[in-house]
């Protein structure tokens, strides 16, 4: 037996009980970040974008973001069960990348 996983490619019932686990990961993830997390910010009326498990922000809403978000997910995983990482990207450090 087979499943249609995609219009152009037929897997085994193996090959999709392998993709199952990170596709429904990535659904929660998207449904955190992107019905909760993201949803919340944009009724604050702050100027930010998604970018994976990421939020995208201006340097001058930055901590009002990660209050925000962590007050978000202390509501879905309870305090401390989580990890957050700050990044400052700035012109300079973008061309670094594309140079890299």
């Amino acid at each position: 037996m087979s499943l249609r996983y995609t219009g152009h490619r037929v897997k085994s019932l193996f090959e999709a009980g392998n993709n199952y686990l990170p596709i429904s990961l990535q659904r929660i993830e998207a449904d955190i970040f992107i019905q909760n997390i993201l949803k919340r910010l944009y009724k604050e009326k702050l100027t930010v974008l998604s970018k994976h498990d990421s939020i995208l922000c201006k340097y001058s809403e930055a901590d009002i973001v990660e209050i925000i978000m962590k007050e978000e997910l202390d509501r879905i995983f309870d305090a401390g069960n989580y990890f957050l990482r700050k990044k400052l990207i700035t012109e300079s450090s973008s061309h670094k990348q594309e140079a890299a």
